[in-house]
């Protein structure tokens, strides 16, 4: 799918009150957005302690008119789980645009503090190209902090930063994420500043709050059911169950 177009019209505002899912935290037209706990505000500069179990690849299928997902499937990464392959998905016509109804992306699981306001639980979602891109070089530096900064102790704390682009040949520059590895955190509340003089100040009341991996034991990719979302029976019983070899770029 063309990046501008991913810009505009991804949306995952989506979060079954019986499920209790994390509000949706993206990077959409040039600013980090979280509709549900921040209305229209850009949280940018905002913190973000992340919990690196919570990683996952997404398959999203969109269909045009429609505002939310009509199917999603997710696959822990630090479990071996994995998605659908492509004979095993719902076959959905293409978009307008000539592009597939299934968009690649990832997900991960974190507490968003942005001044003014308290921690809350959040789930960051990479839905365009960039935004991925931008996540896994986050995800790279964490993985060469473990050394020092065991994660079963530690938690990354990412921010989210502005004033960063690339140039599209036709677009010119366009506004992409960019998630700055600042700080690690523990629960009792000690924190390390990875950059001199950064404020970490902020991460010390979130105590049992700091993300860990959890207790989550390996399987196969499960489709999510959501509020608008459909997903055929198939889908469960289809869902590969291989395990797959861990991508060396990611941080487990």
């Amino acid at each position: 799918m063309n990046e501008l177009a991913k810009l505009g019209d991804f949306s995952l505002d989506f979060m079954p009150e019986e499920e209790q899912r994390a509000p949706i935290l993206r990077f959409k037209m040039g600013e980090y957005v979280c509709p549900p706990l921040h209305d229209d505000r850009n949280l940018v500069n905002g913190l973000l302690a992340v919990n690196l179990g919570s990683l996952r690849d997404t398959l999203t299928a969109w269909q045009d008119g429609t505002p939310h997902p009509v199917e999603e499937h997710e696959a822990y990464v630090l479990y071996g789980e994995t998605l659908p392959t492509d004979g095993q998905l719902t076959s959905y016509p293409p978009r307008e645009n000539g592009s597939s109804a299934w968009v690649e992306g990832k997900k991960i699981d974190a507490m968003l503090f942005v001044e003014g306001s308290d921690w809350q639980p959040v789930t960051l979602v990479a839905g365009t190209a960039t935004a991925m891109i931008q996540m896994k070089t986050a995800l790279k530096r964490c993985k060469g902090l473990a050394r020092s900064y065991s994660p079963a102790d530690w938690s990354p704390v990412w921010q989210m930063r502005g004033g960063n682009f690339y140039e599209h040949p036709k677009a010119g520059k366009v506004k992409i994420p960019l998630f700055e590895v600042v700080g690690m955190v523990k629960a009792d509340g000690t924190t390390k500043a990875l950059e001199q003089g950064f404020d970490m100040t902020p991460c010390e009341t979130l105590g049992d709050r700091v993300p860990r991996p959890s207790g989550r034991k390996a399987g196969s990719a499960q489709p999510m059911i959501a509020t608008g979302v459909v997903v055929p029976d198939k889908s469960a019983s289809s869902a590969a169950t291989m395990p797959r070899d861990v991508d060396d770029d990611i941080p487990f």
